[in-house]
């Protein structure tokens, strides 16, 4: 992984940009893991591995333009295939953790019943997108402590936005519950 020229401490993937916070390298060639990207996004061959590759696909956008910069691509060649569905499954399964929810101020549903799950993702969504809203107008650099905040934040939401956008009525995922937390798993 990329270290974060900025936070040398840090791997790109954990950098202040990812969590919505303003960096001066930010999608400049002074940042090695932008112009490794920008430079792939403009190449007309690409080695991504799986993980890289659906998260590009699916929350990755161009700045200038907005767009999903590898959602179309005119092939696609998938090196061991045969894990392609437990890497999928894999990058949609969402969890919750009991620490992460409880630092939030949120109360899960005392239930397995996917439906309730996802009435209590429809609730609670729209006030984490208002928090990363917030972040993103800030113009201070966060602390470590604000930046695990915002990540929290940022994880929790996009769980909550994948069940909401994929959980029809409540059907389709598997709800399992331990004592760190809940795991949701689409079911095929």
């Amino acid at each position: 992984n990329f270290t974060c020229n900025l936070h040398p401490s840090v791997t790109a993937d954990e950098a202040i940009c990812t969590v919505g916070a303003k960096c001066i390298f930010a999608n400049t060639p002074d940042c090695d893991y932008y112009d490794q990207m920008n430079i792939a996004k403009d190449a007309d061959d690409v080695a991504l591995n799986y993980a890289m590759w659906l998260a590009k696909v699916n929350y990755t956008r161009a700045p200038a333009t907005g767009k999903l910069p590898f959602s179309k691509p005119e092939l696609l060649i998938c090196d061991e295939a045969h894990t392609i569905e437990d890497e999928i499954r894999r990058f949609a399964t969402v969890s919750f953790g009991r620490r992460a929810l409880g630092e939030l101020g949120l109360t899960p549903p005392d239930t397995d019943a996917t439906s309730e799950w996802l009435e209590w993702c429809n609730i609670n969504a729209p006030g984490l997108g208002r928090q990363l809203t917030v972040f993103a107008k800030d113009k201070d650099e966060p602390d470590m402590d604000e930046l695990r905040q915002r990540r929290r934040v940022l994880g929790i939401y996009r769980g909550m936005k994948l069940l909401r956008d994929t959980m029809v009525g409540g059907d389709g995922w598997t709800v399992q519950e331990n004592a760190y937390g809940w795991t949701f798993r689409p079911v095929w």
